[in-house]
């Protein structure tokens, strides 16, 4: 498995000579442009005098300081989901409640409206038609 720190632990090189690991680490980190290049010299060259060798696609190593930023942007991300949420069920409790009210209320006047004309109508005093 490829461990990056190991290799920048390594630095200086004998190919970066002034580069401490410290600043090795900072490139590494700073951009997505880094990639792994393997060579074997000792193999002969191809045709156009290259020894083989293959390199990785491009990769960012990350930063520790990140997971900080991350974190909080998480623990801000999930307060907001939290205030809209309390805001939807506070607009829902406050909507619902008066709206259930009215239909209880207006189902409850048709019902006692309802057995009043029964009611009425029972005793022989609803109202008749003459003719």
């Amino acid at each position: 498995m490829f461990r990056p720190d190991d290799v920048l632990e390594q630095f200086p090189t004998a190919l970066a000579p002034n580069l401490s690991s410290v600043e090795a680490r900072s490139f590494a980190t700073s951009d997505f442009t880094n990639f792994i290049e393997i060579s074997q010299p000792d193999h002969p060259p191809n045709k156009l005098g290259y020894h083989p060798g293959d390199s990785s696609g491009a990769f960012a190593l990350d930063n520790p300081m990140i997971y900080g930023f991350l974190d909080t942007q998480a623990e801000i991300a999930r307060e907001q989901e939290y205030g809209k949420w309390k805001l939807g069920v506070g607009i829902g409790v406050g909507l619902g409640i008066p709206i259930l009210m009215a239909i209880a209320g207006y189902i409850g006047w048709m019902i006692g409206r309802r057995n009043q004309m029964s009611f009425n109508t029972s005793k022989g005093t609803g109202v008749e038609s003459s003719g």
